[in-house]
């Protein structure tokens, strides 16, 4: 039986879109993220239920199966029931507050302590709410005006906009636990050659070379990835490996994968980045992100929030440094893995 814990929120969000719009690619622009990733997601709502919920033997026209038209009805309930409950919590909270719209990469720790921030912008009379990004598309997202601000991994695309940098930390290898690296304390930029590394699919190309550790057009290709979940997937299974920022890391012996440092890699860092001048939501945003960043336990709480038993390694953090506007970084967003927690 499915443990309730196996299913997220997303992943029935993303079958309602499905089931409504009877079309893949309307579906994804409906929820904003890719046509691939919302696929992969869909199988994997199908996997932890144990039943298919598409009939995808016509390629013409998408119809859902018995157990998908049954899902459907309880997934637009449910939808509903959690849209209206969020809206109630926060018109009690702060009906006078004003809203800061915050997009981020899955994965991301101080995302996924939104009580905190949102805590810690109080003072400010400022509520926050959360859009998740897909690779490379932060930069767009934020001169579309879709989200005020950006809690994102140089380099993205920052021409014209402002950018402050929060931390900086390493970077790791990342490994299935039976790959002979997994028992090594560090590997070279030259190991990485002889690797398959896999191949997120989304950044530009700088970003995808800064991920696999090596230039672009170079080494041995694995896999291309949509998003963390499939991530994990690939390289628990041995597949390939990926490079993953120091806070991101969760160890532990039953973890599928292990961790290496890798000698000679620029840094991750993290930054917060918007348009125009610096409003006093955006300077409150900023100082609650430093805030958070700078408490040494807000990785190891977040990954304890999503259901993890084991010691986190938390990376360097440096003073923040800023950016002056249409500045651009030599290092680049982050593969944004996130680590299911154990079962």
């Amino acid at each position: 039986m499915t443990a309730l814990g196996d299913i997220e929120l997303r992943h029935l969000r993303y079958f309602t879109a499905v089931g409504e719009e009877r079309h893949f690619g309307r579906a994804a622009r409906r929820v904003f993220i890719s046509q691939p990733s919302l696929s992969y997601a869909i199988s994997q709502l199908e996997d932890r239920l144990g039943c298919k919920l598409i009939d995808r033997s016509d390629r013409r026209r998408l119809t859902l199966t018995p157990s998908g038209e049954a899902l459907l009805a309880y997934a637009r309930e449910l939808d509903a029931q959690v849209a209206a409950a969020l809206r109630a919590v926060q018109q009690t909270e702060q009906p006078s507050a004003r809203q800061l719209r915050i997009g981020y990469n899955d994965g991301e720790p101080v995302a996924q302590r939104p009580s905190e921030l949102r805590v810690a912008m109080k003072g400010a009379k400022l509520t926050a709410s959360f859009r998740r990004l897909d690779w490379g598309a932060e930069a767009t997202t934020l001169r579309r005006r879709t989200v005020d601000v950006l809690l994102a991994r140089l380099p993205i695309d920052t021409a014209g906009l402002e950018v402050e940098i929060i931390q900086t930390e390493p970077r790791k290898l990342c490994v299935s636990r039976d790959h002979p690296f997994a028992r090594r304390r560090t590997v070279t930029v030259e190991d990485l050659m002889k690797l398959p590394m896999v191949r997120p699919v989304g950044g530009s190309a700088e970003w995808q070379a800064f991920w696999r550790g090596i230039p672009l057009g170079e080494g041995v290709d694995g896999p291309e990835v949509h998003s963390p979940e499939e991530t994990f997937d690939v390289v628990g299974a041995g597949k390939a490996g990926c490079l993953v920022p120091s806070s991101m890391i969760v160890e532990g012996d039953k973890s599928a994968v292990r961790y290496v440092a890798v000698d000679g890699l620029e840094p991750s860092r993290l930054a917060v980045v918007w348009r125009g001048r610096a409003t006093a939501d955006i300077r409150a945003f900023v100082a609650a992100v430093r805030s958070l960043v700078a408490s040494g336990d807000l990785v190891a709480r977040a990954h304890r929030a999503r259901g993890y038993n084991d010691d986190v390694v938390c990376g360097e953090s440096l003073a923040p440094q800023r950016l002056p506007t249409g500045g651009r970084c030599r290092v680049a967003t982050f593969l944004d893995l996130v680590v299911p927690p154990h079962r």
